[in-house]
Formats: structure tokens, sequence, C-alpha cells
């Protein structure tokens, strides 16, 4: 169960740190967002998304940026995923609330990007972005929304991202967000786009082709089995 004492304390302590000099010889400097949000990952790479996700909204309250509400969605994603939660987590947390949670997170990014800021987006910023329309891809598919899952996966690579890799979880790219679309197109029934993103991903992975008659109760089992296949191969050790 998470120490609020200890996370609040922890807030003060840095915060304290980082402002006055006298507490280890260091200038004066005040924590900014970017920190906090820094800290967010560290705990997200830890696999502490309950953590991460309380030290992301901390940078949100500080200053609302993408990159705080891309690491809020992230963690909040991954808390849906947990198997064994806190007990405190179930109680106070369902499943469908943390997705939504995650999506309304995700979509934090879309009030930014009206601002008269948007014109001036640096690399990172575009890096975000990415990250944003893959987690939300992921988000809303878990949720079952698939038709919107499957608009963000398009609109991942319609910038032509096909080379997007998430570099705070190695081993999650582009051909993860292209299985979920898959699988989200499988179920609206689109048989066709399914079986084309589940041969580009087997083309990418040297798997041959795959090319069953959709039209037949067993060529939608085969569809559905194989992207359950290739889930398995894709996902991150």
């Amino acid at each position: 169960m998470i120490n609020k004492f200890n996370f609040i304390f922890s807030i003060i302590l840095i915060t304290y740190c980082l402002t006055f000099p006298g507490c280890g010889g260091r200038p004066d400097y005040v924590a900014t967002e970017d920190d906090l949000a820094e800290e967010g990952w560290d705990l997200y790479r830890d696999g502490k998304y309950l953590e991460s996700a309380e030290w992301f909204q901390y940078s949100i309250n500080t200053n609302p940026t993408l990159d705080g509400y891309n690491g809020l969605g992230w963690s909040y994603g991954k808390l849906s995923y947990q198997d064994h939660l806190d007990i405190s987590i179930v109680n106070f947390l369902e499943y469908e609330t943390l997705l939504d949670s995650a999506i309304v997170n995700f979509l934090g990014y879309e009030t930014l990007l009206d601002s008269a800021a948007a014109a001036n987006l640096s690399l990172n910023d575009v890096w975000t972005i990415r990250d944003i329309f893959a987690g939300l891809c992921f988000a809303y598919s878990a949720n079952g929304e698939d038709s919107t899952a499957i608009g963000y996966g398009d609109l991942l690579f319609s910038f032509g991202w096909y080379d997007w890799s998430f570099l705070n979880e190695p081993g999650l790219d582009s051909l993860d967000v292209l299985i979920t679309v898959a699988k989200s197109a499988y179920f609206i029934a689109d048989f066709e786009m399914s079986i084309n993103k589940v041969n580009y991903i087997m083309d990418k992975k040297d798997l041959g082709s795959f090319n069953p008659n959709i039209s037949t109760p067993q060529g939608r089992l085969a569809l559905i089995t194989k992207i359950e296949e290739l889930q398995l191969i894709l996902a991150p050790e």
C-alpha cells in the first residue's frame, strides 16, 4: 500500500533541497514540472505505476505539459492491466475507471495543442505526441472502443511513424500498435483490414503470409487465433 505520508514528505524534501542552497550545498534551484515528470518516468520504468501516476499528477498541477499528460496516461493504462493490485486500489479504482483515467489524461494533449504554443512544438514534443497516439490506441482498444482505437493507430501511421517505439518500455513498438489495430478491426468485423495488418507484421517478422477464408466461420476463427499468437510473439519480455 502506498504510504501517502512518505510520498508527501518526499515531495516537500526534494522541493526544499532544490530550492535552498543550505541543503547539501546546492545552488538555488526550484524543482520544475520536467524534474517531477522525470521522477515519474523513473518510477514507471521500475514498474511502480501508482507512484508514477502521483508524480505525473503533481507535475501537471505544477504546469501542464505534454510529457506530464503522457506519463499519467501510460501509468493509469498500466494500472488497469496489473494482475495483483493492492487491495485498497481494487476497492477504490475499478478496471474501467483506470482505463477512463488513462484516456482522459492522454487526451489532455489536445488542450495544449489548441494553444498558440502548438505552432512551436519541439522535437521532444513530437516524440511525446507519438507516444500519446500509441497509448490512446492501446487504451481505447482495451476499453472496447475499437473504432476509436483504430483511428488513433491510423493517426500515428498517417504521419509515417512506422518506426515508433516506446523508450520507457523496451520492446514495445509500432508492431504492437498494428496488432492492436488488427484485433480492433476484427471486433468491428473489418476482416480485410485485420488481415492486412497481420500480414504486414508477419512480413516484418519473416513469418510468411496468412490468407484465411474470412467468409467462413473457420477462417474468422483462424484470423483471431493468429492475432492472439502474434500478440504473444510481440509481447515485451
